[in-house]
Protein backbone atom coordinates (compact mmCIF):
# COMPACT_ATOMS: atom_id res chain seq x y z
CA UNK A 1 0.00 0.00 0.00
CA UNK A 2 1.08 3.44 -1.38
CA UNK A 3 1.89 5.91 1.57
CA UNK A 4 -1.11 8.37 1.75
CA UNK A 5 0.96 11.68 1.80
CA UNK A 6 4.42 12.84 1.84
CA UNK A 7 5.03 15.53 3.28
CA UNK A 8 8.76 17.37 2.35
CA UNK A 9 9.82 19.56 5.05
CA UNK A 10 13.34 21.33 3.39
CA UNK A 11 14.37 25.19 3.62
CA UNK A 12 14.13 25.79 -0.44
CA UNK A 13 13.38 28.75 -1.96
CA UNK A 14 12.29 29.60 -5.68
CA UNK A 15 12.33 32.74 -8.07
CA UNK A 16 8.66 32.93 -8.17
CA UNK A 17 8.39 33.35 -4.50
CA UNK A 18 11.27 35.73 -4.48
CA UNK A 19 9.19 37.86 -6.62
CA UNK A 20 5.70 37.13 -4.14
CA UNK A 21 7.29 38.21 -1.28
CA UNK A 22 9.24 40.97 -2.85
CA UNK A 23 12.75 39.92 -1.29
CA UNK A 24 15.65 38.21 -1.68
CA UNK A 25 16.23 34.24 -1.88
CA UNK A 26 18.77 31.52 -1.91
CA UNK A 27 18.31 29.27 -5.09
CA UNK A 28 20.81 26.37 -4.70
CA UNK A 29 21.37 22.42 -5.10
CA UNK A 30 18.77 21.68 -1.90
CA UNK A 31 15.91 23.07 -3.97
CA UNK A 32 16.61 21.50 -7.12
CA UNK A 33 17.33 18.06 -5.28
CA UNK A 34 14.27 18.15 -3.10
CA UNK A 35 11.79 19.57 -5.88
CA UNK A 36 13.24 16.26 -8.24
CA UNK A 37 12.50 14.00 -5.45
CA UNK A 38 8.92 14.87 -4.98
CA UNK A 39 8.59 14.56 -8.31
CA UNK A 40 10.13 11.05 -8.32
CA UNK A 41 7.44 10.18 -5.51
CA UNK A 42 4.11 12.22 -7.96
CA UNK A 43 5.41 9.93 -10.68
CA UNK A 44 4.85 6.58 -8.80
CA UNK A 45 1.37 8.48 -7.78
CA UNK A 46 2.46 9.33 -4.16
CA UNK A 47 1.06 12.73 -3.16
CA UNK A 48 4.01 14.51 -2.08
CA UNK A 49 4.22 17.78 -1.20
CA UNK A 50 7.18 20.56 -0.02
CA UNK A 51 6.86 22.58 2.92
CA UNK A 52 9.38 25.27 3.14
CA UNK A 53 10.84 27.26 5.52
CA UNK A 54 10.34 31.04 5.50
CA UNK A 55 13.96 31.93 3.79
CA UNK A 56 13.39 35.40 2.26
CA UNK A 57 16.18 37.45 3.06
CA UNK A 58 16.41 40.64 4.70
CA UNK A 59 14.97 42.82 2.28
CA UNK A 60 11.20 41.81 2.85
CA UNK A 61 9.68 44.61 4.13
CA UNK A 62 5.73 43.17 4.53
CA UNK A 63 4.31 40.45 6.52
CA UNK A 64 3.58 37.80 4.64
CA UNK A 65 0.66 35.12 4.97
CA UNK A 66 0.82 31.89 4.35
CA UNK A 67 1.65 31.03 0.53
CA UNK A 68 1.13 28.12 -1.66
CA UNK A 69 3.16 27.95 -5.04
CA UNK A 70 3.68 25.62 -7.95
CA UNK A 71 7.47 24.56 -8.49
CA UNK A 72 8.26 21.99 -11.82
CA UNK A 73 3.97 20.98 -10.67
CA UNK A 74 5.46 19.95 -6.84
CA UNK A 75 3.15 22.14 -4.46
CA UNK A 76 5.17 23.81 -2.71
CA UNK A 77 3.99 25.02 0.85
CA UNK A 78 5.18 28.29 2.74
CA UNK A 79 4.44 29.32 6.07
CA UNK A 80 3.55 32.99 6.95
CA UNK A 81 7.18 35.40 7.46
CA UNK A 82 8.75 38.54 8.17
CA UNK A 83 11.47 40.67 7.94
CA UNK A 84 12.43 39.04 11.18
CA UNK A 85 14.63 35.46 11.16
CA UNK A 86 14.18 35.03 14.79
CA UNK A 87 10.35 35.49 14.23
CA UNK A 88 10.34 33.59 10.70
CA UNK A 89 12.21 30.63 12.71
CA UNK A 90 9.17 30.47 15.44
CA UNK A 91 6.52 30.68 12.68
CA UNK A 92 8.33 27.75 10.91
CA UNK A 93 8.21 25.98 13.98
CA UNK A 94 4.74 25.99 15.07
CA UNK A 95 3.91 25.31 11.07
CA UNK A 96 5.96 22.53 10.70
CA UNK A 97 3.64 21.55 14.10
CA UNK A 98 0.32 22.64 12.72
CA UNK A 99 1.30 20.18 9.57
CA UNK A 100 1.98 17.44 11.75
CA UNK A 101 -1.04 17.14 13.85
CA UNK A 102 -3.78 18.54 11.36
CA UNK A 103 -2.74 17.13 8.02
CA UNK A 104 -0.23 14.62 8.16
CA UNK A 105 -1.57 12.26 11.42
CA UNK A 106 -0.84 8.96 11.25
CA UNK A 107 -1.43 7.45 7.61
CA UNK A 108 1.00 10.73 6.07
CA UNK A 109 5.05 10.20 6.38
CA UNK A 110 7.35 13.25 7.23
CA UNK A 111 10.58 13.67 5.49
CA UNK A 112 13.18 16.27 7.06
CA UNK A 113 15.86 17.54 5.20
CA UNK A 114 18.48 17.38 7.40
CA UNK A 115 18.53 18.20 11.23
CA UNK A 116 16.73 22.27 11.32
CA UNK A 117 15.86 22.81 15.02
CA UNK A 118 12.54 24.26 13.50
CA UNK A 119 11.19 20.48 12.79
CA UNK A 120 11.67 19.96 16.51
CA UNK A 121 8.09 19.87 17.79
CA UNK A 122 6.05 18.20 14.36
CA UNK A 123 8.87 15.50 14.81
CA UNK A 124 7.98 15.10 18.86
CA UNK A 125 4.18 15.29 18.25
CA UNK A 126 5.00 12.58 15.33
CA UNK A 127 6.86 10.39 18.04
CA UNK A 128 3.77 10.62 20.32
CA UNK A 129 1.56 9.21 17.90
CA UNK A 130 3.87 6.55 16.49
CA UNK A 131 4.42 7.92 12.92
CA UNK A 132 8.10 9.23 13.09
CA UNK A 133 9.45 11.50 10.19
CA UNK A 134 12.11 10.33 8.15
CA UNK A 135 15.61 12.30 8.30
CA UNK A 136 17.39 13.13 4.51
CA UNK A 137 20.85 13.33 5.69
CA UNK A 138 22.51 16.02 3.61
CA UNK A 139 25.57 16.26 5.66
CA UNK A 140 26.33 15.42 9.07
CA UNK A 141 27.28 18.01 11.77
CA UNK A 142 31.11 19.18 12.23
CA UNK A 143 32.54 19.65 15.72
CA UNK A 144 35.03 22.55 14.25
CA UNK A 145 34.46 25.13 17.33
CA UNK A 146 32.77 27.76 15.22
CA UNK A 147 29.29 28.81 16.93
CA UNK A 148 27.34 26.93 13.80
CA UNK A 149 28.88 23.99 14.58
CA UNK A 150 27.88 23.84 18.08
CA UNK A 151 24.57 24.69 16.96
CA UNK A 152 24.39 21.64 14.02
CA UNK A 153 25.46 19.53 16.60
CA UNK A 154 22.97 20.39 19.33
CA UNK A 155 20.06 20.57 16.39
CA UNK A 156 21.17 16.71 15.23
CA UNK A 157 21.31 15.74 18.91
CA UNK A 158 17.81 16.66 19.94
CA UNK A 159 16.24 15.78 16.17
CA UNK A 160 17.85 12.58 15.51
CA UNK A 161 16.67 10.32 18.81
CA UNK A 162 12.98 11.10 17.76
CA UNK A 163 13.00 10.74 14.28
CA UNK A 164 12.96 7.01 12.07
CA UNK A 165 16.04 4.91 13.30
CA UNK A 166 16.19 4.66 9.34
CA UNK A 167 17.41 7.55 6.82
CA UNK A 168 18.07 8.61 3.72
CA UNK A 169 21.50 9.63 3.46
CA UNK A 170 23.58 11.17 0.51
CA UNK A 171 26.56 8.78 0.59
CA UNK A 172 27.62 5.60 2.06
CA UNK A 173 29.71 7.25 4.52
CA UNK A 174 27.28 9.67 6.01
CA UNK A 175 24.95 6.72 6.39
CA UNK A 176 27.76 4.75 8.64
CA UNK A 177 28.27 7.56 10.92
CA UNK A 178 24.85 7.96 11.63
CA UNK A 179 24.04 4.61 12.48
CA UNK A 180 21.20 4.30 10.82
CA UNK A 181 19.20 0.70 11.29
CA UNK A 182 18.24 1.20 7.64
CA UNK A 183 19.75 3.58 5.17
CA UNK A 184 18.38 4.74 1.62
CA UNK A 185 21.55 6.04 0.00
CA UNK A 186 20.63 8.93 -2.88
CA UNK A 187 23.61 10.54 -4.08
CA UNK A 188 21.85 12.61 -6.61
CA UNK A 189 18.56 12.80 -9.00
CA UNK A 190 18.92 14.09 -12.23
CA UNK A 191 15.33 15.69 -13.42
CA UNK A 192 13.14 14.96 -16.92
CA UNK A 193 14.62 18.63 -18.09
CA UNK A 194 18.76 17.71 -17.46
CA UNK A 195 18.30 13.86 -18.36
CA UNK A 196 16.55 15.64 -22.41
CA UNK A 197 19.78 18.37 -22.33
CA UNK A 198 21.41 18.23 -25.95
CA UNK A 199 25.23 17.03 -25.50
CA UNK A 200 27.31 20.35 -26.13
CA UNK A 201 24.91 22.49 -26.82
CA UNK A 202 25.82 26.06 -27.26
CA UNK A 203 29.91 25.69 -26.60
CA UNK A 204 32.46 27.11 -28.52
CA UNK A 205 34.86 25.42 -30.34
CA UNK A 206 38.86 25.33 -29.27
CA UNK A 207 39.30 28.26 -31.61
CA UNK A 208 37.09 30.42 -29.57
CA UNK A 209 38.42 29.07 -26.12
CA UNK A 210 37.65 26.08 -23.51
CA UNK A 211 34.95 26.65 -21.14
CA UNK A 212 35.37 25.80 -17.68
CA UNK A 213 32.53 25.90 -15.27
CA UNK A 214 33.34 26.63 -11.34
CA UNK A 215 30.18 26.76 -8.40
CA UNK A 216 28.34 26.17 -6.14
CA UNK A 217 30.18 26.94 -2.37
CA UNK A 218 33.25 28.76 -2.91
CA UNK A 219 35.47 28.72 -0.05
CA UNK A 220 38.44 26.95 0.65
CA UNK A 221 36.93 23.69 1.67
CA UNK A 222 35.37 23.20 -1.76
CA UNK A 223 38.36 24.11 -3.94
CA UNK A 224 38.40 28.46 -3.64
CA UNK A 225 42.50 27.68 -2.90
CA UNK A 226 43.60 25.67 -5.26
CA UNK A 227 41.26 27.12 -8.01
CA UNK A 228 43.21 30.47 -7.71
CA UNK A 229 46.61 29.47 -7.81
CA UNK A 230 46.08 27.18 -11.05
CA UNK A 231 44.14 30.24 -12.56
CA UNK A 232 47.53 32.31 -12.09
CA UNK A 233 49.41 29.35 -12.93
CA UNK A 234 47.83 28.77 -16.05
CA UNK A 235 48.14 32.64 -16.95
CA UNK A 236 52.18 32.52 -16.12
CA UNK A 237 52.77 28.96 -17.72
CA UNK A 238 50.19 28.62 -20.43
CA UNK A 239 49.54 32.17 -21.80
CA UNK A 240 48.59 30.68 -25.08
CA UNK A 241 45.90 28.99 -24.00
CA UNK A 242 42.35 30.49 -24.00
CA UNK A 243 40.57 28.93 -21.48
CA UNK A 244 37.21 30.74 -20.26
CA UNK A 245 36.53 30.55 -16.65
CA UNK A 246 32.69 30.61 -15.72
CA UNK A 247 32.16 31.31 -12.02
CA UNK A 248 28.46 30.66 -10.23
CA UNK A 249 27.59 30.14 -6.25
CA UNK A 250 28.46 32.30 -3.09
CA UNK A 251 31.13 32.47 -1.10
CA UNK A 252 34.74 34.01 -0.59
CA UNK A 253 34.23 36.07 -3.76
CA UNK A 254 36.41 38.66 -3.16
CA UNK A 255 39.09 36.83 -4.54
CA UNK A 256 37.26 35.38 -7.63
CA UNK A 257 36.58 39.20 -8.60
CA UNK A 258 40.51 39.42 -8.03
CA UNK A 259 41.32 37.20 -10.86
CA UNK A 260 38.18 38.95 -13.07
CA UNK A 261 39.54 42.19 -12.75
CA UNK A 262 42.92 41.36 -14.72
CA UNK A 263 41.10 39.67 -17.86
CA UNK A 264 42.45 42.26 -20.47
CA UNK A 265 46.12 41.35 -19.28
CA UNK A 266 45.94 37.48 -20.41
CA UNK A 267 44.26 34.97 -22.58
CA UNK A 268 42.88 32.77 -19.55
CA UNK A 269 39.98 35.18 -18.47
CA UNK A 270 37.41 34.39 -15.04
CA UNK A 271 33.90 35.69 -15.31
CA UNK A 272 31.52 35.75 -12.40
CA UNK A 273 28.11 35.37 -12.84
CA UNK A 274 25.76 36.59 -9.34
CA UNK A 275 22.33 35.65 -8.14
CA UNK A 276 21.51 33.71 -11.51
CA UNK A 277 17.59 32.52 -11.82
CA UNK A 278 17.64 28.36 -12.31
CA UNK A 279 17.23 29.03 -15.92
CA UNK A 280 20.72 31.50 -16.20
CA UNK A 281 22.39 29.02 -14.22
CA UNK A 282 21.87 26.10 -16.44
CA UNK A 283 22.74 28.18 -19.38
CA UNK A 284 26.07 29.09 -18.35
CA UNK A 285 26.53 25.41 -17.27
CA UNK A 286 25.45 24.09 -20.46
CA UNK A 287 28.03 26.13 -22.34
CA UNK A 288 30.64 24.33 -20.52
CA UNK A 289 33.57 21.92 -21.99
CA UNK A 290 34.30 20.99 -17.92
CA UNK A 291 32.88 21.86 -14.39
CA UNK A 292 35.01 21.63 -11.38
CA UNK A 293 34.02 19.87 -7.82
CA UNK A 294 36.83 19.91 -5.68
CA UNK A 295 36.28 19.10 -1.93
CA UNK A 296 39.12 18.82 0.02
CA UNK A 297 39.44 14.63 0.68
CA UNK A 298 41.29 15.60 3.51
CA UNK A 299 38.82 17.60 5.25
CA UNK A 300 36.80 16.63 7.93
CA UNK A 301 33.59 17.98 5.16
CA UNK A 302 35.13 15.33 2.89
CA UNK A 303 33.46 12.62 4.32
CA UNK A 304 30.24 13.85 5.96
CA UNK A 305 28.94 15.52 3.03
CA UNK A 306 28.81 14.79 -0.68
CA UNK A 307 29.24 16.96 -3.82
CA UNK A 308 25.57 16.41 -5.56
CA UNK A 309 26.74 18.62 -8.06
CA UNK A 310 28.79 16.08 -9.89
CA UNK A 311 25.60 14.28 -10.92
CA UNK A 312 23.49 17.26 -12.14
CA UNK A 313 27.41 18.13 -14.15
CA UNK A 314 27.37 14.67 -15.55
CA UNK A 315 23.27 14.63 -16.75
CA UNK A 316 23.64 17.54 -18.60
CA UNK A 317 26.84 16.02 -20.48
CA UNK A 318 29.69 18.02 -19.22
CA UNK A 319 33.16 16.70 -18.15
CA UNK A 320 33.74 16.35 -14.59
CA UNK A 321 37.17 17.37 -13.07
CA UNK A 322 36.82 16.64 -9.39
CA UNK A 323 39.44 15.65 -6.31
CA UNK A 324 39.61 12.06 -5.19
CA UNK A 325 36.71 11.43 -3.01
CA UNK A 326 35.62 8.10 -2.62
CA UNK A 327 32.13 8.06 -3.47
CA UNK A 328 32.51 10.10 -6.48
CA UNK A 329 35.74 7.84 -7.97
CA UNK A 330 33.24 5.14 -7.39
CA UNK A 331 30.31 6.43 -9.13
CA UNK A 332 32.19 7.78 -12.44
CA UNK A 333 34.99 5.41 -12.20
CA UNK A 334 37.42 6.08 -15.96
CA UNK A 335 34.46 8.49 -17.56
CA UNK A 336 35.73 10.95 -15.42
CA UNK A 337 38.89 13.37 -14.71
CA UNK A 338 40.09 12.77 -10.78
CA UNK A 339 43.31 14.50 -9.37
CA UNK A 340 45.66 12.30 -8.35
CA UNK A 341 46.61 14.73 -5.57
CA UNK A 342 45.08 17.82 -4.34
CA UNK A 343 47.29 20.86 -5.62
CA UNK A 344 46.74 23.33 -8.15
CA UNK A 345 49.48 22.49 -9.94
CA UNK A 346 47.35 19.04 -10.56
CA UNK A 347 44.19 21.01 -11.10
CA UNK A 348 46.00 22.76 -13.78
CA UNK A 349 47.24 20.43 -15.38
CA UNK A 350 43.63 18.39 -16.14
CA UNK A 351 42.17 21.71 -17.63
CA UNK A 352 44.92 22.13 -19.93
CA UNK A 353 44.20 18.14 -21.08
CA UNK A 354 40.72 18.91 -21.85
CA UNK A 355 42.17 22.16 -23.92
CA UNK A 356 44.21 19.78 -25.69
CA UNK A 357 41.86 17.03 -26.13
CA UNK A 358 38.81 18.41 -26.07
CA UNK A 359 37.08 15.57 -28.45
CA UNK A 360 38.23 12.95 -26.10
CA UNK A 361 36.84 15.26 -22.91
CA UNK A 362 33.77 15.57 -24.63
CA UNK A 363 33.37 11.56 -25.40
CA UNK A 364 34.24 10.95 -21.63
CA UNK A 365 31.10 13.38 -20.82
CA UNK A 366 28.67 11.43 -23.09
CA UNK A 367 30.03 8.49 -20.81
CA UNK A 368 29.25 10.06 -17.67
CA UNK A 369 26.31 10.73 -18.56
CA UNK A 370 25.06 7.46 -19.75
CA UNK A 371 26.50 5.75 -16.19
CA UNK A 372 24.21 8.72 -14.23
CA UNK A 373 21.26 8.26 -15.83
CA UNK A 374 21.22 4.30 -15.92
CA UNK A 375 21.69 5.60 -11.92
CA UNK A 376 19.73 8.38 -10.86
CA UNK A 377 16.94 9.07 -13.14
CA UNK A 378 13.74 10.16 -11.78
CA UNK A 379 11.77 6.79 -11.90
CA UNK A 380 14.81 4.79 -10.46
CA UNK A 381 15.20 6.78 -7.70
CA UNK A 382 10.98 6.94 -7.40
CA UNK A 383 10.59 3.70 -7.02
CA UNK A 384 13.82 3.42 -4.16
CA UNK A 385 12.11 6.22 -2.32
CA UNK A 386 8.50 4.74 -2.32
CA UNK A 387 9.59 1.04 -1.38
CA UNK A 388 11.79 2.48 1.36
CA UNK A 389 9.70 4.60 3.00
CA UNK A 390 6.75 1.86 3.01
CA UNK A 391 9.08 -0.89 4.82
CA UNK A 392 10.50 1.11 7.38
CA UNK A 393 7.12 3.39 8.30
CA UNK A 394 7.46 3.59 12.05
Amino acid sequence: MKPSRVFWFAPINSSKYASFVEGATFLGAATRKVINLALALRGRGVHTFVVAMPVVGSRVVKYICRAKIYRDKVPVIKPPSTHSTAINRLLAAFYYFYIAAFKVRRSGVVVLYNFHLEYFFACFYLLIIGNRAFLELEDFPVKDGTLRGVYNSLSYCLIRPICNSSVIAVSDEVASISSACKALVIQGIISREDACAEDNILKPSVHQGVVIHYGGSIVPDTGLDIFVDAVRLIREQCSDKCIVFEVTGFGNISRILDLANVNSNYNAIVNFHSGLPPSGYLQVLRGAHASLSLKNPSSVYGYTTFPSKVIEIAANGILLISSSIPGVCKIFGDAALFMNTYSASELASKIIWVHDNLKEANELAVLSKVKCLAKFSLDGVGIQLENFLLAHKQ
